[in-house]
């Protein structure tokens, strides 16, 4: 998914970087997001880092499954976070039945991902999540991929893949998904593409 190197800085700082997350709810997004769901539905937090919004959801008494690549963020994420059912496993090769979430939270962890491994990923959500499901996705605003040599608290490189709105809103319309709403926000100085979409 993205070169093993470019998930150092997660491992090193895996409990710095669950501290400097920790208070940056995106609480309209996460609001909207379950208000599209039925109640207590399933749903997959994909790239959940520490468990912040797996929290959240679990709180709203939603049924959580999270994952993430790094085990690091995993283990803090099961520390800090109850009521979630935490797994470590790729986006690029998830294993779960077809037809199994009501919906899917995607925060920024396509930005992670090689753009040449997108659309696979886009793939394994459409097919994982149930028909008229809910898929929430957000990805750096701006054009190409970018490794920053000391991305991590000046430290360790960190990798980047950026998207326009359209580009993103095409990743997912080709992969079978109807974007309900899009746009773009700006948090801390950084730009980002939000789309809501369903599973057509």
């Amino acid at each position: 998914m993205v070169k093993s190197e470019y998930l150092e800085g997660y491992r090193k700082y895996a409990k710095e970087y669950s501290v400097h997350t920790s208070n940056k709810l995106i609480q309209f997004q996460l609001n909207h997001f379950i208000s599209l769901l039925p109640k207590n539905s399933k749903i997959l937090d994909a790239g959940c880092g520490s468990g912040r919004d797996s929290a959240y959801f679990a709180d709203e008494k939603l049924e959580v499954t999270s994952i993430d690549i790094v085990a690091e963020l995993i283990n803090e994420a099961k520390n800090n976070v109850k009521n979630v059912n935490f797994k470590l496993m790729d986006m690029k090769d998830i294993k779960f039945d077809e037809n199994t979430f009501d919906g899917i939270w995607c925060m920024s962890s396509i930005s992670d991902v090689e753009k040449k491994d997108a659309p696979m990923v886009i793939g394994n959500f459409n097919k994982i999540i149930k028909n008229n499901g809910i898929l929430y996705i957000s990805a750096r605003e701006g054009q190409g991929e970018q490794v920053i040599e000391k991305g991590f608290f000046n430290d360790l490189p960190r990798f980047y893949a950026y998207y326009s709105q359209q580009e993103l809103e095409e990743l997912l319309v080709t992969n079978k998904f109807k974007v309900l709403s899009a746009c773009i926000s700006e948090s801390n100085g950084v730009k980002w593409v939000e789309v809501f979409a369903k599973k057509e």
